[in-house]
């Protein structure tokens, strides 16, 4: 704001309002230089997993308690008059308790970047949010993973036409421990219980494939 702007004043808990089918992410307050944005939460709404890349995030809870979730440490709590601060290289969760609804409201500067979430294109639906295409980094990187791919796709087929299908189909299935390895390490995903299942199902199916294509004439 400059020297002649006019000074400006939003209280938070009156303009605070709820969703019962999503938490409410809205812009409250914005100058060239600084945004500051505010969330409502009815119990047990959720923030999506995301990350600020190279920005920390200041939180100033208004109203009600919950926690924030990480991937690699503890829940942190939190109650009405917290000011949290959370480093922006860290995937963190916001969940709202069971007892009460939530208010919390969060400057920046108006450069930052949208936050990375593990479902971000998701989360923007729900949201009424436009969709936010990747920056020239990430955009060159899924252009070389597109290119990997697809020369291993076409390495895989050559194989699967010229090999013994036998023993090269249990070979195919190596693309989902390197799956999984991948979302969990780059993009926040959580190994659960039926994602081990599925897996375990897939390489099942495969080591009776091959056993079966080993087997010689009855």
């Amino acid at each position: 704001m400059g020297a002649k702007d006019t000074p400006r004043c939003v209280n938070i808990a009156e303009a605070a309002h709820f969703s019962p089918d999503m938490r409410v992410n809205e812009e409250v307050m914005a100058t060239p230089t600084l945004v500051t944005r505010m969330n409502c939460y009815e119990p047990g709404q959720v923030t999506p997993m995301h990350l600020h890349p190279g920005e920390d995030e200041i939180i100033y809870v208004v109203e009600g308690n919950g926690h924030f979730a990480f991937q690699d440490r503890e829940n942190l709590p939190f109650r009405a008059g917290d000011l949290v601060c959370l480093p922006g290289d860290q995937f963190h969760s916001i969940v709202a308790g069971p007892d009460g609804k939530i208010v919390h409201a969060n400057p920046a500067a108006a450069r930052l970047l949208q936050p990375v979430n593990t479902d971000r294109w998701t989360s923007a639906a729900w949201e009424g949010r436009a969709f936010a295409g990747p920056g020239p980094i990430a955009a060159i990187c899924l252009g070389g993973a597109v290119a990997v791919g697809v020369f291993a796709y076409a390495a895989l087929m050559k194989a699967m036409r010229t090999g013994d299908i036998a023993t090269v189909t249990p070979f195919r299935y190596t693309r989902v421990p390197f799956g999984i390895g991948l979302g969990a390490a780059f993009f926040g995903e959580r190994i659960d219980s039926l994602m081990v299942l599925g897996c375990a199902i897939i390489v099942a199916a495969g080591l009776l494939i091959a056993s079966g294509g080993r087997r010689g004439p009855d």
